[in-house]
């Protein structure tokens, strides 16, 4: 037998499966994703009770009061007059009528004809249309009365100060003003607040001392001491 036959036997005996490749792995399954919906949060961790605080009694607040109320001219608000002022009183044409007059302890004033008239409390223009309504019209016809305050009743400056007392006001005095007349503030003395009472008020206010601060007729200002 020929080389050329016998290689054509052996082109014919090669095996079959050469030709057929054996198909690609299947792909591993992976999991289906879980919707969001489903998903359950996880617990949290579980939170030690708050601790409950031990009443305890506080100090009673102290009230700081700005400058504002006491900075304020006594031309921006109705000044009330009182014990210890002295006014002048002016009745147009009749000079029997008009004159100076103190307003006493009482907080009146001794007016001519009439006595005592309450003035305490009353502002100028509310004292001239008092008098004006007693003498008009038996006494005045169309009776022209004006009033207003001459001097001031004085203030008061207590504590650590080198003279401590009474000083006459004038207006527009400020807190500072007062402590000069007082001779300056002692040593001991706390720069930063005072304490300040209205002649009508009760209690004292607690203050911050500043340059801006203004006194009114009748203020009672003590200068408390610092602590070392």
């Amino acid at each position: 037998m020929s080389v050329r036959v016998i290689s054509i036997l052996l082109a014919m005996a090669e095996p079959t499966w050469l030709a057929h490749p054996l198909p690609d792995p299947k792909p591993a399954e992976t999991a289906a994703p879980v919707p969001a919906s489903a998903q359950q949060p996880a617990p949290p961790p579980p939170v030690a009770p708050a601790e409950q605080p031990v009443p305890t009694q506080s100090p009673a607040p102290v009230r700081i009061v700005p400058a504002s109320p006491l900075g304020a001219s006594l031309a921006s608000q109705p000044y009330r007059i009182g014990a210890g002022d002295r006014l002048r009183i002016t009745t147009f044409g009749e000079d029997r009528f008009s004159g100076e007059f103190l307003v006493n302890g009482d907080g009146q004033i001794v007016f001519p004809l009439f006595g005592n008239i309450p003035a305490r409390g009353l502002t100028t223009t509310d004292l001239a249309a008092s008098i004006a309504t007693r003498l008009g019209p038996d006494y005045v016809r169309d009776p022209r009365v004006t009033a207003e305050v001459i001097s001031f009743r004085p203030v008061y400056i207590l504590g650590e100060v080198a003279r401590p007392g009474e000083y006459p006001f004038t207006e527009g005095m400020t807190v500072y003003a007062l402590i000069a007349k007082a001779g300056g503030l002692s040593y001991r003395a706390n720069g930063k607040h005072i304490y300040v009472r209205h002649e009508n008020d009760g209690a004292e206010q607690r203050l911050r001392l500043q340059s801006t601060t203004r006194v009114q007729p009748g203020d009672t200002i003590r200068i408390p001491q610092r602590f070392f």
